[in-house]
């Protein structure tokens, strides 16, 4: 039995689990029917609680920080490494009581990085004295996302997919509320951070204020936006204006506002994701999409290049002072490239852009996940981490090609993005946050069917 691709507004819809798939008798499949699905079953209905507590939180970590400095006084008792952690709990938990690694590539790749990042981690240790507190510092800084978006992925429930759309909508609307604000005012609003020093949004210190809404870095706040235009627009294309106009203009007014230029690309990219995707039958080399945004991104900064040299316009979307500055700091530690230390540009340096750590290049920003990748674990890391974004990629390509769902769409427009924004970002951070909304929601099951097969 084969499950074809859909075409758009086609599909059969399981009203009752807001699943829509190219062939209703996969519904029948055991998988969906699943005794976890069970109203009686106990520990998983409180896991999918759980999740769906946590979810506005994995998408706006800030609301975490925001929420300590309310109740403590401005200080921070959990740090991002113990916020991660807790987002990883229900789905480690779920994994314990009942696991099915049906996504095989995706485990494969994971376990090879892992496996990497562990005998890496000991050379660091051993060999370039970096401890252990600093070497785990810097995988959760880089990485920490990718892992919990593969652990989504596993776990054996699923939301109902109209829970994570109003879960998404409802945390857009509030950040977009805070965030919109302290643009109009021209100042935070709210702590930027903690009176102790152990938190602080990264982009604030910038000489124009940026508004951050309720995350931990500004440039995540335009990325809701993106994920937003995209969601809309894939409503709009599914002739769903009603719902999708508002959701694409907020999304684009959310990104404009937000000042960071690193995300308009992205923007552009992600719509014309979305456009590809929804018009007629899929196309193999849709699967190369994340190259030609990466050629997008190039450009940008070539662009931003040749406006600074004739003298660009400040203080405006076409400032570019900043990308000077990441071009200068880039050819900076480029240079440690012409050292003569092989096993350094193999399997990296240990260095990480986190304040937290001993290692630290907060002080010259990398702001560039394949610098930032190679000098923390070479270019054999390198290679590894991208093949592991880019086996999530195609799971969630392939996810928005065979079905007819407005969430798998909007995903892998936002994903289709990693390696564009990945010219401006030290992590793939935003892209994994919200592929986590479609490894909870019922659509990746259809997917774990047909994997199956």
């Amino acid at each position: 039995m084969s499950l074809n691709p859909v075409a758009p507004g086609a599909g059969a819809r399981d009203l009752r689990r807001g699943i829509t798939t190219a062939n209703p008798q996969a519904l029948a499949n055991p998988v969906f029917n699943d005794a976890s699905y069970a109203r009686g079953s106990l520990p998983f209905f409180l896991l999918r609680i759980s999740i769906s507590a946590l979810l506005p939180f994995i998408i706006a970590l800030g609301a975490m920080f925001q929420v300590q400095m309310l109740l403590l006084h401005g200080h921070i008792v959990a740090n991002s490494v113990d916020l991660k952690l807790l987002f990883m709990f229900p789905f480690l938990l779920g994994m314990f009581l009942r696991a099915r690694f049906s996504h095989r590539r995706v485990v494969a790749v994971t376990l090879v990085f892992v496996s990497f990042l562990i005998l890496d981690g000991i050379r660091f240790y051993f060999s370039l004295n970096i401890a252990g507190v600093d070497v785990v510092q810097g995988a959760n800084s880089y990485y920490s996302y990718v892992f919990l978006a593969v652990l989504a992925l596993m776990v054996p429930f699923r939301l109902p997919e109209r829970r994570v759309i109003q879960i998404f909508v409802w945390t857009f609307i509030a950040c977009a509320v805070v965030g919109l604000a302290q643009f109009i005012a021209n100042k935070p609003l709210i702590p930027d951070h903690s009176s102790d020093g152990s938190f602080e949004v990264n982009g604030t210190q910038a000489v124009n204020f940026r508004p951050f809404s309720l995350f931990t870095d500004v440039h995540h706040y335009g990325m809701i936006g993106v994920v937003a235009a995209s969601l809309g627009f894939a409503y709009w294309r599914r002739r769903r204006r009603v719902v999708g106009l508002p959701l694409l203009l907020s999304g684009i007014l959310v990104t404009v506002t937000a000042g960071s230029r690193e995300v308009m690309p992205s923007l552009v990219a992600a719509l014309g994701t979305v456009a590809l995707l929804t018009h007629g039958a899929s196309r193999r080399w849709h699967r190369l999409l994340p190259l030609l945004w990466l050629g997008l991104g190039v450009s940008v900064v070539g662009i931003g290049y040749v406006l600074a040299s004739g003298g660009g316009v400040t203080h405006t979307l076409s400032d570019t002072s900043t990308l000077i500055i990441r071009l200068q700091n880039w050819q900076t530690y480029a240079a440690m490239f012409g050292l003569n230390d092989p096993w350094g540009i193999l399997f990296g340096f240990g260095l990480v852009e986190n304040h937290n750590a001993a290692t630290s290049a907060v002080l010259v920003p990398i702001d560039n996940l394949f610098l930032c990748t190679t000098l923390h674990i070479g270019l054999v890391g390198l290679a590894l981490c991208i093949a592991l974004l880019w086996t999530l990629w195609r799971e969630a390509l392939s996810a928005a090609q065979e079905t007819d769902s407005a969430l798998a769409i909007a995903v892998a427009a936002a994903f289709s993005t990693f390696l564009c924004l990945g010219m401006f970002q030290p992590t793939a951070a935003p892209a994994c946050t919200y592929f986590i909304l479609y490894a909870v929601s019922q659509t990746a099951m259809f997917r774990r069917v047909r994997d199956q097969r």
